[in-house]
């Protein structure tokens, strides 16, 4: 959602990507350029030899950041995405790399674009996942009543702590499917909620599912952050 409100302010549409950052990015300019991140309140407009630097909001892990014209780089299998767990990284991002930018088409800036959407609440929908007999009775219910906070999170996944969700099922489970959102519980009980460049397969049971509308709330969430649990 992030990235979609940032691409239509500067007159972008959902196929042009975005930068993606967890803090510590600053962008400097070749070429007059107007710059919009998902953490601020509006754009900022760059001349030549100018510089910004760009953080997520507070409480927050992740900002996504747009310029004007778009960026230029390479695709592998059809993407610009990285994926960490892969090791696919079709345009690394590091220190002194230049960035091509397209030209500048499109209206101005709206008004009503200006203003980043505020983060969103503090609690997710959980379905119950397919493993629920894996579990002493009564965990799903302590998944969704919590209190939850991040103890690690990345692109691959975020690390709970809250309960301890216990299960009665000790062996191993083989790998099945997974889905982001999928929340799977290692042996010690503290569940991990799969992110974008989750595995494809797990051996991990999985209690619960977060709904698609809630989950990047919960990927966004920063490590001490605190999360909710609800029933669908």
């Amino acid at each position: 959602d992030g990235a979609s409100r940032v691409l239509r302010a500067l007159g972008l549409d959902d196929a042009e990507p975005v930068i993606e950052t967890a803090g510590g990015l600053v962008l400097e300019a070749q070429r007059p350029v107007t710059v919009l991140a998902s953490s601020w309140s509006g754009p900022v407009t760059l001349r030549p030899g100018e510089t910004v630097a760009v953080e997520p909001r507070r409480g927050s892990n992740w900002t996504v950041v747009a310029v004007s014209g778009g960026l230029k780089v390479p695709l592998r299998l059809g993407s610009a995405s990285a994926d960490t767990l892969g090791g696919i990284v079709p345009f690394p991002i590091a220190d002194g790399v230049v960035i091509e930018l397209g030209a500048v088409r499109g209206p101005a800036i709206g008004i009503p674009d200006l203003v980043v959407a505020p983060h969103p609440g503090d609690r997710a929908v959980v379905s119950p996942g397919p493993r629920l007999d894996w579990f002493d009775d009564g965990a799903i219910e302590r998944l969704w009543s919590g209190p939850w906070t991040v103890a690690a999170s990345s692109r691959i996944g975020v690390r709970l702590d809250g309960p301890v969700l216990t299960r009665v099922e000790t062996g191993e489970l083989p790998s099945e499917g997974l889905v982001a959102g999928a929340i799977q519980v290692p042996p010690d009980g503290r569940p991990i909620v799969m992110g974008p460049d989750h595995p494809v397969t797990g051996g991990y049971p999985v209690i619960g599912i977060v709904h698609r509308r809630d989950l990047a709330m919960v990927l966004d969430r920063a490590v001490g952050g605190r999360i909710g649990f609800v029933p669908p």
